[in-house]
């Protein structure tokens, strides 16, 4: 008798604790400013601001973005708040990496402006060692919709996009800069194996090569397709012609896709010019 009463009462003690440790556990609650529904996985866009671990959000790149973290009640919760960038569209250069890819700050709310396009990873976690928060709640956040800082705006359907960016050599470290040249098919069902580009690199000894590229599919945009070009490449005038092409037989034979002669950046045979430095 005396063990069994032991033994209920190890039980209840046991309850009692594991009841104390559930009650300490508080849940963390995450807001953002004005989020887009795009790509978010859960359901929180009824509260249209309150992300769920593991969302995805999707919003312009170089404006601020106003994040704040509460308890279930509503009260603030301050902690670390940490932004990766995790995927970008130079990813497959393999030597090349992002010259901002981290970045912390601190408090229950924060406003962090995002200055390269891509996704980041963002996640926070409390300050209070004896903190009853063991969630560390993340989410990610695709900072731009439409490549490029330069090129065809709303009234050509942003066809052609480009942008001049700066990355870091990790063999040489030193800083290094491409030209990333987007475009927009007007041909919708179009193959990543059809898009092409014949690009004209116009020499400094009065030579115009053609050649013939395969492009990237863009990563944040179904619609678009790129090629990175090296400026610094000997001989020439930085000055470039491209006609974006559907090939199916590897840039041989192809046509033209008509926004080619839509852009606003194309000369009259529908090639779009462009120099650079």
């Amino acid at each position: 008798m005396t063990a069994i009463i032991i033994t209920l009462i190890a039980i209840l003690a046991s309850c009692k604790k594991d009841e104390e440790i559930s009650n300490s556990v508080k849940k963390i609650r995450i807001f953002v400013s004005s989020p887009s529904s795009d790509g978010l996985k859960s359901a929180s866009t009824i509260t249209g601001q309150e992300v769920t671990n593991g969302d995805t959000i999707i919003r312009p790149d170089n404006i601020n973005l106003v994040m704040n973290a509460t308890d279930e009640n509503g009260y603030p919760v301050s902690g670390r708040w940490q932004m990766s960038l995790v995927k970008t569209d130079y990813v497959f250069m393999k030597d090349f990496v992002s010259t901002h890819a981290e970045s912390s700050d601190y408090g229950d709310q924060i406003a962090h402006k995002f200055l390269e396009q891509g996704l980041y990873k963002i996640s926070f976690s409390s300050l209070d060692p004896g903190s009853p928060y063991i969630e560390k709640p993340y989410y990610y956040l695709q900072a731009g919709s439409i490549p490029g800082k330069l090129g065809d705006e709303g009234t050509n359907n942003f066809i052609f996009r480009l942008e001049k960016k700066i990355v870091l050599d990790i063999k040489t470290y030193k800083l290094k800069s491409f030209l990333f040249a987007y475009y927009k098919y007007a041909k919708r069902d179009i193959k990543p194996s059809e898009a092409y580009c014949m690009l004209t690199d116009i020499q400094k000894n009065g030579f115009y090569p053609n050649s013939m590229w395969h492009l990237q599919k863009w990563p944040f945009n179904r619609n678009y397709y790129y090629l990175v070009i090296d400026p610094d490449k000997e001989g020439s005038l930085g000055s470039y012609e491209l006609l974006f092409l559907i090939s199916d037989t590897e840039g041989e034979k192809g046509y033209a896709d008509n926004n080619n002669y839509l852009s606003s950046w194309a000369n009259e045979w529908g090639q779009i010019e462009f120099a650079a430095y």
